[in-house]
Formats: structure tokens, sequence, C-alpha cells
């Protein structure tokens, strides 16, 4: 009767663990899983998608969403999340935080070699990841843009000035959605 009423127990905790993890993250399994817009404030008009599906960058680990513009091609909105520190765990500095979060400055070079600069702005706290809002203000999408590079240069802090790492810490070609 004891084990029973042990194995019960036991069960009862292990379904509030799962139902505590899964309200806790539920808005960073909504974005990552593409449910709702890597955008912090609600957009007006749904964003157009450039990107037919999220992808990962592998060393270090990161994930990165579908990307999209707004509809008249002016800014360029994506999330990307990882595990703990994981893109500047092996580099020892003084990173600048937002919430806890390493930022990141974002460099986009389009197929015509125009380079877009953008912050990580805000983020998504997981149980045991980090989501982080990337959106580009001066962004110009063209239509026959083929692929985009994106580079992420973490940011030190130096008492009251931040600059951008030397080099950058991840790297990736996404290939653009051809309409």
């Amino acid at each position: 009767m004891k084990g029973i009423r042990l194995a019960i127990v036991g069960f009862a905790v292990v379904i509030a663990f799962a139902s505590y993890l899964h309200l806790e993250n539920r808005t960073f399994n909504q974005l990552k899983d593409d449910q709702i817009y890597p955008m912090i404030d609600e957009p007006k008009n749904h964003p157009v998608p450039l990107t037919a599906s999220a992808m990962k960058i592998k060393d270090p680990d990161i994930q990165l969403t579908r990307f999209y513009t707004s509809q008249n091609h002016d800014s360029l909105y994506f999330g990307i999340w990882y595990r703990g520190d994981e893109p500047v765990k092996e580099i020892d500095k003084n990173w600048k935080r937002e919430k806890g979060a390493v930022q990141f400055l974002v460099k986009v070079v389009d197929s015509n070699g125009t380079t877009y600069n953008g912050t990580t702005v805000g983020n998504e706290e997981g149980a045991f990841s980090t989501f982080q809002y990337v959106q580009l203000n001066d962004y110009t999408h063209h239509e026959d843009g083929k692929d985009l590079e994106v580079y992420f240069y973490p940011i030190i802090q130096k008492e009251k000035l931040s600059e951008p790492y030397e080099h950058p810490v991840a790297q990736a070609t996404v290939k653009l959605e051809s309409k």
C-alpha cells in the first residue's frame, strides 16, 4: 500500500513539474516554434516572411527563427535562441548584458553588398535557454535578393563605453525565399 501511495505522489510531482515548465516556457516555445512573430511589439500588419523555415548554426549552437520584413520592406525581424551563454562560453570577457543575456551587434550583408547593423533588443528566458529578438530598422529588402550573410558580434562593456568584439562568434548564410 505504501508503494502505491509513493508512486501516486511521485507521479503527481512529475505532472506538477512538467506543467510548471510548460507554463514557464510558453512564450519562449511560441517564439522558437514560429507561432508568434519574433517582434517585441505586436505588428499592426502581418510581416512578410523572407525565409521558408528556421535554421541552425553549428559551433556555437544557435538557432535562428524565420526572417521577416515589414509590409513596406523597411525593417528586418528575426530571433535567435541558445542554451545558457553558448555563443560566448569559450571567451572570457566583460560582456554587456540585458536581463542576464549577452548583447550582440548583428551585421547583415545582402546579396548587393549592402551592410546593415542592428543589435539584439530584448529577450525571453526559457527554463534552460535564452531567446533574443533582432531588429534592423534601416534594412531595405530587394525582391531580387538571394541570400543574406549574418554575423553575430558580442558586445564588450568597457566602463561607460561598449564596443563589439573584434571577431564574430557566429555567422550564417540565410537563403531567402523566392516568390
